[in-house]
């Protein structure tokens, strides 16, 4: 999957006209990196994922790609 500046980090696809920056680690738990996805994806994430979850245990690209249900929407 790749991943560049005109690519969503979670999906890999290209951006269209809107994008939106996700916390790694949500603001609320202290995060400050984002990333850039698709609104969709991001709203997915959160959909799918508590802030405690986020910060705990998907603070990172690879790992939200491993949770069974994202890998799902993914595919």
């Amino acid at each position: 999957m790749a991943v560049g500046p005109e690519t969503c980090a979670l999906c890999g696809r290209p951006f269209g006209d809107r994008r939106e920056k996700h916390h790694l680690i949500p603001r609320s738990q202290g995060g400050r990196k984002t990333v850039e996805l698709h609104p969709i994806c991001h709203r997915k994430v959160h959909a799918t994922l508590t802030e405690r979850e986020l910060r705990d245990d998907f603070d990172t690209i690879p790992r939200l790609r491993g949770h069974p249900d994202i890998a799902r929407f993914l595919v």
